[in-house]
């Protein structure tokens, strides 16, 4: 997930509160999310969360949507914040570092469809 129009943050309201925004949404992901599972800042703006355990689609679908909403509903610094996710699920066993690249074309067609939105590729999808 990233937060959307972040360089447009820095740009108008400065670093510092660039810094404010990246530490408060990862605050509310740290609240958002269980003890066991890993959610880092990826860099920049961009954040990974690893969930832990077995998860079904339908209960994916409401993760991202309480995360996208926790971190809408209530301005940081004053200013409106949205993130876009985008999501990969697979009943099969990959390695990360595919299924990191699917999730991160999950979220660029996340950004695509206008951003404040999540996106959730499967391994049946890309079949």
């Amino acid at each position: 997930m990233d937060i959307d129009f972040f360089k447009k943050v820095n740009d108008t309201y400065g670093h510092q509160v660039g810094d404010l925004v990246i530490a408060e949404v990862s605050n509310r992901i740290r609240n958002t999310i269980r003890k066991t599972d890993v959610g880092v800042r990826w860099g920049g703006e961009e954040f990974v969360i690893l969930l832990d355990g077995v998860i079904n689609i339908s209960d994916l679908n409401v993760k991202l949507e309480k995360l996208l909403k926790i971190i809408s509903d209530k301005k940081i610094e004053d200013i409106n914040v949205t993130i876009s996710i985008g999501a990969f699920l697979s009943s099969n066993s990959i390695m990360l570092s595919e299924a990191f690249k699917y999730a991160d074309d999950a979220l660029y067609q996340s950004k695509m469809a206008g951003r404040n939105k999540y996106t959730i590729f499967t391994d049946e999808k890309l079949k």
